[in-house]
């Protein structure tokens, strides 16, 4: 019972370290940028989308980048609208898959692998975001700043 009420001691607790923040926002940039850039290769099979997915891919790319920036001037909203705005794109590109493979069935063996990467980059950026003793570290600011 009484490990159940126990306080912890301050010295104790996991903290974050702002550099690895700071590099990590720069690695996540640097991840989305590549794949949204890798995932241009899938143009050609979206047909009469294909504007309005090069345009998601490059607004994606400078948002992802506007937010990231306003993460580490420590706007904790930015990290939100990131994790929500990354999940969100994810979501769109999936209405627009099902079109695809029913109009060209080699889609399976070209960009299959690109878009299920892009996919995966995006709620792995999201996850991390959500979880990162770094990131929430470098929002809180510290102890010493």
């Amino acid at each position: 019972m009484n490990i159940i009420f126990r306080k912890t001691n301050p010295r104790q607790r996991v903290r974050g370290n702002k550099t690895m923040g700071r590099i990590a926002l720069v690695v996540i940039f640097l991840c989305l940028a590549a794949i949204n850039y890798a995932a241009t290769a899938v143009l050609p099979y979206t047909g009469i989308y294909t504007a309005y997915y090069q345009g998601l891919l490059f607004l994606g790319t400078v948002w992802s980048a506007i937010l990231l920036v306003a993460i580490g001037y420590k706007q904790g909203w930015a990290r939100v609208i990131l994790i929500v705005f990354l999940l969100g794109f994810v979501a769109v590109q999936l209405v627009f898959l099902p079109d695809v493979i029913q109009r060209y069935p080699n889609f399976w063996e070209n960009c299959l692998r690109i878009v299920l990467l892009h996919w995966v980059a995006h709620i792995g950026a999201a996850i991390y975001l959500l979880v990162s003793v770094d990131i929430r570290w470098l929002l809180r600011g510290g102890i010493n700043e």
